[in-house]
């Protein structure tokens, strides 16, 4: 009893953590990595964080489970109720002009759900224009994505990982790894 005990609280503590940690604002660059995604692997100091994500924590969970790479935990997001979607956005700020980026993750989808990632450039709450890839392979795939962005001074250059959104059928689909790079 007290085993269980133990795993419900530590696990209350970190659905805490986890629950206020998403941030709303557009955060630059690391300037230590070619990487423009700060938190590409859902972790701040070996702990798992969705800092630097916008995301509905109803429908995200931040899980231990990756492919074989550099990370440790993966975002796990639920399709929401139609209307709503499960998504996670980020948004790069401070990247005007026109420029090739190319955006590459790893993500899994589970009991036959279907998942997205997009590339855009994001002004005033809404798309100026974006390109979205689907994916559904139930073992862990590499993503890659490819755009010609030109935002403005003003704008955000925005990667958006969904789950969708059902009225019947649900499942889940998990994110990691998510590295993008300006090529020219």
């Amino acid at each position: 009893m007290n085993t269980l005990r133990s795993i419900m609280i530590g696990t209350s503590a970190l659905m805490i953590g986890v629950l206020g940690s998403c941030n709303q604002s557009p955060t630059a660059p690391s300037q230590s990595s070619s990487n423009l995604i700060d938190n590409s692997n859902f972790e701040v100091n070996g702990k798992p964080s969705l800092q630097s994500w916008v995301c509905d924590t109803s429908l995200a969970t931040i899980v231990k489970a990756a492919p074989a790479s550099d990370g440790t935990y993966s975002l796990e997001l639920q399709p929401g109720w139609i209307p709503q979607q499960g998504f996670a956005q980020t948004f790069i700020a401070r990247k005007s002009g026109a420029g090739l980026y190319n955006l590459t993750l790893w993500i899994k989808a589970d009991n036959g759900w279907h998942g997205s990632v997009s590339l855009g450039t994001w002004s005033q709450g809404s798309w100026v224009s974006r390109k979205t890839v689907p994916a559904d392979s139930s073992q862990w795939s590499m993503i890659t994505l490819s755009d010609t962005l030109s935002p403005l001074t003003s704008d955000s250059i925005s990667v958006y990982l969904s789950a969708g959104a059902t009225e019947v059928a649900s499942g889940q689909v998990l994110f990691t790894d998510i590295s993008l790079q300006k090529v020219q």
